[in-house]
């Protein structure tokens, strides 16, 4: 559900229109429902919306409006639940430095950090390469690569500040 939301997403950073916002919409809840890591991603792609329609596309603030409201409508119900998992959640394991840079190439993880950080490198190399396209091609990569980067963030400061969430398994 995570990748049709930014499917979407991209929709309506090319095109604007009434359904991409559903659909986007739709598969942010629906991926909000699957897991907790895609209610962050939601929530870091409609942090970046908002962004982009307020700097490109200002004329579209009331569908964005009426999407964040409906997903937080439909999504309100598990609200509750999602405090109460939080609260009993029992720390599998230590956040260590090796497991925020494992868990930035989770993708391709496989218990080496090296590998992981030879995964970030690969990474960073595609991003310069597609820095050099056509602005509307560079800023989907650019808003894609954003999202990636702000959810394992957005996880590692809630694991830091308020309740470890995230370790990697090994």
């Amino acid at each position: 559900f995570t990748l049709l939301s930014f499917i979407f997403f991209m929709d309506i950073i090319t095109t604007a229109n009434k359904t991409s916002f559903i659909l986007f919409t739709l598969f942010s809840v629906l991926a909000s429902y699957t897991h907790y890591y895609g209610l962050i991603t939601a929530v870091v792609l409609y942090i970046i919306l908002l962004f982009h329609i307020l700097t490109h596309n200002k004329d579209k603030i009331k569908y964005l409006a009426i999407s964040m409201i409906a997903g937080i409508v439909l999504y309100a119900p598990w609200i509750p639940t999602l405090i109460k998992l939080l609260q009993s959640m029992n720390p599998l394991g230590n956040l260590t430095t090796d497991s925020i840079i494992q868990s930035f190439a989770h993708f391709a993880y496989s218990g080496d950090t090296l590998f992981s950080m030879i995964t970030l490198i690969i990474l960073a190399i595609v991003l310069l390469i597609y820095l050099k396209e056509k602005d509307e091609d560079r800023t989907l990569v650019l808003y894609g690569i954003a999202a990636y980067f702000a959810t394992v963030l957005v996880i590692i400061l809630i694991s830091i500040i308020i309740k470890p969430i995230m370790f990697t398994k090994g």
